[in-house]
Order: C-alpha cells, then structure tokens, then sequence
C-alpha cells in the first residue's frame, strides 16, 4: 500500500459520523406508548405540537423506525396483559389523547371487484 492509500485508510478508520440528538429524545417513552397503541404519525406530531414541541411526522415516523424493536415490544406486552400503559421514567408533557375508539376490530368484508360473472 502507498503512503497516501495508507492515509486515506487511517483517516476512515478514524472517521466519527456526527451524532445529533432527536428532539423527541425527552419525549422518548410518551412516542414509542403512543405508536405502541397504533397512533399515526401525525396524530403523535400533532400532540407534540401541542405541548410546543415543533415537529413533523417525518420525523416521528424516522424516530419510531430507530425504535422499532422497542415499538413491537410494547404491542407485545400489551397483547399479553403486562402493565405497560405508564412509562417506568419521569412523566411527560404530553397531553392524554381522548380519541382513543373502544370498538374492537372487525375483520373487513371481501369485495368481489369481478363484476358479474
């Protein structure tokens, strides 16, 4: 190896990627509750912004992605009965959400797109 393929290697292995925290961070346990229990993206970014957190459900949906496992987790628990519906860290600013519906899922019926056969 040259010198300059020999730098070149030195400087990737010694490269850090920048690492900017989320904005939801301090929102973390209220979001991922929140997705947990199926709320879209801007339902979620629509009560940050009511609590003044500015942000978009890009940016929701990006942050749920990264904690994805810890999202699938939860429904999981929640499924299976475990207490899950208050975060184990220090509460959020987050307001309740108040439309949650109480009807249980149905399945859909199957449509015959066909026409008349």
């Amino acid at each position: 190896m040259n010198d300059v393929q020999a730098q070149v290697a030195q400087m990737a292995a010694d490269y850090q990627m920048a690492q900017r925290p989320s904005i939801l961070e301090p929102h973390h346990d209220a979001v991922i509750l929140l997705r947990a229990k199926e709320a879209s993206y801007d339902a979620i970014a629509d009560m940050l912004q009511d609590s003044g957190v500015t942000v978009s459900p890009h940016t929701v949906r990006r942050f749920c992605r990264r904690y994805s496992a810890e999202i699938k987790r939860r429904r999981q628990d929640m499924a299976i009965g475990k207490n899950t519906a208050s975060p184990p860290s220090a509460p959020t600013s987050m307001p309740a959400t108040t439309t949650e519906t109480s009807s249980p899922s149905r399945p859909r019926p199957v449509r015959d797109l066909r026409g008349p056969v």
